[in-house]
């Protein structure tokens, strides 16, 4: 595929069809099960919604080639992104502890 239009759309194809299973997967579940999993479900919408976003207005470059390499290329964006949020998170979380030791002992 040389024209970046064929791309976006085997792309595009790709991903809306990796999403489609992981909806049936979970729409299938229990709701215990989809209560544990909220965040991962939450995480792929979101992802899957920004690559969207991301074909629709021309922002990729080179990866969509290698994202169209990739099997599962809407799981593995969400691994790395998730990663990402994890690791803002964190530093967040550990940075409003103090926070909230000062306020408390503020009143």
């Amino acid at each position: 595929m040389t024209d970046k239009k064929e791309r976006y759309a085997a792309l595009s194809r790709k991903i809306d069809l990796e999403f489609l299973g992981y909806e049936a997967d979970m729409l299938g579940r229990s709701p215990k099960f989809l209560f544990a999993k909220a965040g991962e479900i939450a995480a792929m919408c979101f992802v899957y919604n920004r690559l969207t976003e991301y074909m629709l207005d021309g922002k990729f470059s080179g990866e969509t080639e290698n994202l169209l390499r990739c099997e599962e290329p809407l799981q593995t964006v969400c691994k790395l992104w998730e990663k990402e949020v994890l690791q803002l998170c964190t530093k967040a979380f550990e940075q409003a502890l103090p926070s909230l030791n000062k306020m408390i002992e503020e009143g």
